[in-house]
């Protein structure tokens, strides 16, 4: 069985919503019906840049998967009282209740008809872990989910 439990990270200053914008537009370029809220503002933390693109990139392209073809799709940034939110939600399909943390574990895959290894869900949770953050995942079948990644660091602060 792999072992996702020490992913390994290089911090750095970075501005999340910077990351969230580019890869809204990266998708966008390719047809995807993804959208970004609270992008403009800038918010920064002390992440990864390459890895946490690697988890946003991964999340956006799961729910682009498995919502539906034409589904839009919301990243959304905003500053909490901890740090720093990213949240990427549809209006797609949903995920079974019994399900929702189960996705996270190694090699599940919640559909014959699913491309791919089930192994991204699980690796962006090391991923967020090893930055101290949190992934959770919200969903109700039939009208979505959404995705949150909550990046630590004291009251985020707009770049300077």
């Amino acid at each position: 069985m792999l072992d996702f439990a020490v992913a390994s990270v290089r911090m750095d200053r970075l501005d999340a919503a910077a990351l969230a914008r580019d890869a809204v537009a990266a998708f966008s370029l390719r047809g995807a019906s993804v959208m970004g809220e609270g992008i403009e503002r800038s918010l920064v933390v002390d992440a990864d840049p390459v890895r946490l693109r690697q988890v946003l990139d991964n999340l956006i392209a799961n729910v682009l998967m498995h919502s539906g073809s034409g589904c839009p799709v919301t990243v959304r940034v905003m500053a909490t009282r901890d740090g720093v939110e990213i949240a990427v939600s549809d209006v797609g399909r949903g995920i079974p209740h019994d399900e929702l943390e189960r996705i996270f574990e190694p090699g599940v895959r919640l559909g014959a008809d699913t491309t791919g290894s089930g192994l991204g869900l699980a690796l962006s949770r090391a991923i967020v872990e090893a930055h101290g953050g949190t992934i959770a995942v919200e969903s109700i079948v039939g009208e979505g989910s959404t995705f949150t990644i909550v990046l630590p660091g004291g009251p985020a602060h707009p770049a300077t």
